[in-house]
């Protein structure tokens, strides 16, 4: 028997690899992790983007601006683990 440090698969370990493809798929609706967290990747994105806009246009306070930049760097974060998972999933 070989042990899971000694299996890899592209930097992955066996056993790691196993559970991302056995929990890559969600339960509900039957859409897949990664189509999931790209979507809602792209509609925070596209909200916080709007209101990046509106506060450049209309002046709103600091914090408002600061949740919009946050908002899409996690956005954009959640789009590049789709994509990691939809790259793991067709290994």
């Amino acid at each position: 028997m070989v042990s899971s440090q000694t299996v890899v698969r592209k930097g992955i370990t066996l056993i790691n690899y196993k559970m991302i493809k056995k929990y890559s798929y969600c339960r509900f609706g039957g859409v897949s992790l990664d189509r999931f967290i790209f979507i809602f990747g792209i509609l925070v994105f596209a909200a916080c983007l709007i209101m990046f806009v509106m506060n450049l246009v209309g002046e709103y306070d600091g914090i408002v601006l600061l949740i919009s930049i946050f908002g899409m760097l996690n956005a954009s974060i959640a789009i590049g683990v789709s994509e990691i998972l939809g790259r793991v999933k067709r290994m």
